[in-house]
């Protein structure tokens, strides 16, 4: 061990061979993904890797909720070249999902890795360093979350472009560093997003106050900081790049989502401060992932207003007693008082109603009102904190080659007290009434892992003081010591990363699988559940993997006028079967507010049948705004009649068909209402309205009649040229200076 000639490929060699030696059950097949993996993001990406495989870009799901404009929701991915090329490669199979979690899940070890050799860290040291990155608890317990996996795992990279730009006071990786954020974007978690670019801002700003930038790395200077007009041209251009990738899903997400779903409009306050914070009981997961376990065995009980994948703030042993050597080193470096004040702040934020600051950030950063969750900024008081960690591995590389070798023993000092209270807070859950009744094979993995991460460094930290020839044992025993502590901190997290039990769930969806985009029929069902049940007791998405279109399902977007027809069976039967075409010659006009929904409920119920109410455009888009919605003619409305139609095509973005219409009135199509719909009549343009708070509705005149329905985005697929056409330019632009530099240094 003492031989071993460290170099960056070794580290990511290594990093990647235990990540996937903890993930071997998902390779094998031997394992599903819990909760959203299964029921939410399996079945999204099969539905990319569909479209990529059909040669085409869906704009309209036709199979989730009546109709949604799928390629509008970031988490979703259709749009991203990523999930695209993956599924291309894998095809939609459960396979090609876990090829696309797992790709994205080790990247954010590659990006620490290329962080770790940017700041001068030695590769022993950045290896140490993103395993624990790679194995934290945003990674283990938002594993079921690939939406924030893919958010998370993009911002080491985004970080380390920009201090690229900032530390050699050159523009290319700063635009590197807005595709990369942009990149993310198109299938990340919109508060990774929101966040990221906000810790970029205040990560250059940090730079320009601090200075510190590593001297070896790309011509930094560590007593040079950048000039604020080239601060504000870096942060410009990153603004710029990424806005240009990310624009088709967020112009489509706020455009094509008005008036169709609800996560259009920023959230109250009380739900996006209070909603899933961070209990402060919940802190005592930096001793342990055994903790977590715990809390799953009692979720109502234990930090109960946190979710079970929310609540892990576990980063390995090596990064706390890292980080604090990196702070004890240099106690009169500003660079890292400001990281560390920076992840104090966003742990004081992922605390959500308890303490004053998330509430302050909802009212002053106006994207912070658009995501729930505030345990979300605990990741970023992992990643600072990772970052720290890379600064004092960088001090004791340094520190290697002086005689004192003070760096050694300020590691010793702070891994030997870091250990004790990892001790004695594990100590104290294992003998508190929590852990009755829990395994007890895993207390004894718990227990193995705390003596090998927490007393592991101590040891390595020991060697590194020892100043003989068991010094160079150093690195290569915290480098073990961290190995170590990745794999256990697997085995111990496996309840909220992986399900072994139900494999064939995932099998059976694989042969069920299909691959067509045009729907034969206007067959749709009740809902996607699992088990099938009714009512639909825990919604899925396999209609995405079947292509059984259902009225009610596990779609991120949603809405409360559809929510509520789902919980009433004689109003939900109307939209679903094989005839869901209505007709009716009176309707009443009214804007789709709850008053107007109440006043319909009620005649619904007095008839025993479903009238027709109709709204304008401008009504859908903004209730508020389009006059009064509650329509006394509501009340008098006829039932609607159910009138058949020769289905003609019936595609994601097309719907076409022959109706014999019965007298001049209206017709119903039972498919959600957008925007970009829009209607022809036996080829002539008619306006199209809303129906019944969620559908189209059309004027038709008395006879047979061609109706076509098609949904043109607006923009489209025009932006989609100008985001891949800026990351094909920056990808360009960058390989090419790579080879330059490449050549002049031959």
């Amino acid at each position: 061990m003492a031989r071993i000639r460290w170099s960056w490929g070794l580290a990511v060699f290594v990093l990647t061979a235990l990540f996937l030696l903890s993930n071997h059950l998902l390779i094998r097949g031997r394992a599903v993904g819990v909760w959203d993996a299964d029921t939410q993001f399996f079945p999204y990406q099969v539905l990319v890797a569909d479209s990529a495989r059909a040669g085409r870009f869906l704009y309209w799901d036709p199979w989730s909720n009546a109709g949604l404009p799928v390629f509008g929701d970031p988490q979703v991915g259709l749009l991203s070249p990523v999930n695209r090329a993956l599924g291309l490669l894998a095809g939609g199979t459960s396979a090609g999902f876990v090829l696309y979690w797992l790709a994205m899940w080790w990247l954010g070890g590659l990006g620490l890795l290329g962080l770790a050799r940017h700041l001068g860290a030695p590769p022993w040291g950045g290896l140490a360093v993103a395993l624990g990155f790679l194995f934290c608890g945003v990674y283990t317990g938002n594993a079921e979350h690939t939406s924030w996996i893919t958010g998370f795992s993009f911002l080491p990279l985004v970080l380390w472009r920009l201090d690229a730009a900032l530390c050699a006071r050159t523009l290319r990786p700063a635009a590197e560093a807005g595709a990369l954020w942009g990149l993310g974007a198109l299938s990340g978690y919109p508060g990774f997003t929101i966040l990221t670019g906000t810790l970029a801002a205040l990560w250059a700003l940090g730079r320009r106050m601090g200075g510190g930038c590593p001297a070896a790395a790309e011509g930094g200077d560590p007593e040079a900081r950048p000039a604020l007009p080239f601060v504000a041209a870096a942060l410009g251009l990153v603004l710029l790049v990424g806005l240009l990738v990310l624009w088709p899903v967020y112009f489509a997400f706020l455009y094509e989502g008005a008036g169709t779903h609800s996560r259009v409009g920023p959230l109250p306050r009380d739900v996006a401060v209070e909603g899933n914070a961070l209990h402060p009981g919940a802190l005592a997961t930096l001793a342990s992932p055994y903790l977590v376990r715990l809390k799953d065995r009692h979720r109502s009980s234990l930090w109960p207003y946190t979710d079970v994948s929310m609540c892990s703030v576990y980063a390995g042993a090596a990064i706390p007693a890292l980080a604090l050597t990196a702070l004890w080193h240099r106690p009169r470096d500003r660079w890292r008082w400001w990281l560390a004040a920076l992840a104090v702040l966003a742990l004081a934020c992922a605390l959500g109603h308890n303490l004053p600051l998330r509430g302050w950030i909802y009212d002053a950063v106006y994207p912070t009102r658009f995501f729930r969750h505030s345990a979300i900024f605990r990741a970023y008081f992992l990643f600072l904190l990772s970052v720290l960690a890379l600064l004092g591995a960088r001090d004791l590389a340094a520190a290697s080659r002086e005689p004192d070798r003070r760096g050694w023993r300020r590691l010793l000092a702070a891994a030997a007290g870091t250990a004790a209270g990892a001790a004695a807070v594990f100590g104290a859950f294992l003998l508190s009434g929590w852990s009755q009744g829990a395994s007890a094979r895993a207390a004894s993995v718990g227990s193995l892992h705390v003596v090998w991460a927490w007393l592991g460094i101590c040891l390595a930290a020991l060697a590194g003081r020892a100043g003989t020839a068991r010094a160079l044992l150093a690195p290569a025993l915290l480098a073990t010591v961290a190995g170590g502590d990745a794999l256990l901190t697997g085995v111990l997290s496996r309840n909220t990363m992986i399900d072994v039990y139900h494999e064939e769930r995932w099998q059976n969806l694989d042969r069920r699988h299909s691959a067509a985009l045009d729907l034969r029929s206007f067959r749709r069902e009740a809902c996607a559940s699992m088990p099938r049940t009714e009512p639909c007791t825990v919604p899925t998405m396999d209609q995405l993997i079947t292509k059984v279109p259902v009225f009610h399902s596990d779609a991120t977007a949603d809405h409360d006028f559809h929510l509520a027809l789902v919980d009433r069976p004689g109003l939900r039967d109307f939209a679903i079967g094989t005839e869901r075409l209505w007709f009716a010659e009176e309707v009443a006009l009214a804007a789709p507010t709850a008053e107007a929904f109440t006043a319909f409920l009620e005649r619904s119920e007095a008839l025993g049948a479903v009238p027709l109410v109709v709204h304008s455009r401008e009504q859908m888009l903004d209730p508020r705004e389009a006059g009064p919605g509650a329509n006394p003619e509501i009340g008098a409305l006829p039932p609607a009649q159910k009138i058949s139609a020769r289905l003609l095509t019936y595609k994601p973005e097309e719907l076409t068909f022959e109706v014999d219409s019965p007298a001049d009135g209206w017709l119903l199509v039972t498919d959600r209402w957008a925007r970009s719909w829009r209607a022809e009549i036996d080829g002539a343009p008619s306006p199209l309205y809303g129906g019944n708070f969620l559908f189209r509705a059309l004027p038709v005149s008395a006879g047979r009649r061609r109706v076509r329905l098609t949904y043109e985005p607006f923009g489209f697929p025009a932006w989609i040229a100008v985001s891949w056409g800026t990351l094909a330019a920056v990808a360009l632009t960058s390989t090419a200076s790579a080879w330059r530099r490449r050549r002049a240094s031959s």
